[in-house]
């Protein structure tokens, strides 16, 4: 999981930078925490996502298609993150 290694840090530095800096003073404690929890919780389901998928998209199309299908998310994701 090397994309883990590079992911966690930026998380935590956009969660310090956005939400505490912009929301700290305007929201209590506790939304903050609960903001966090799902915020990190994303990594989680994505991996379990992956886990569960990746055995049916090898049954259904072959090993290859892991690649393409994840990778294809990936870029619309890029696409629609740099629209934002």
């Amino acid at each position: 999981m090397i994309q883990r290694g590079q992911i966690v840090p930026k998380i935590n530095r956009n969660y310090a930078k956005y939400v505490i800096k912009h929301c700290y003073e305007h929201i209590h404690l506790s939304i903050l925490v609960l903001v966090a929890a799902v915020y990190f919780r994303r990594l989680h389901v994505g991996s379990l996502l992956g886990l569960f998928l990746t055995p049916a998209m090898i049954d259904l199309w072959d090993w290859p298609s892991v690649f393409y299908v994840f990778g294809g998310i990936g870029i619309l994701w890029t696409i629609w993150w740099e629209k934002l």
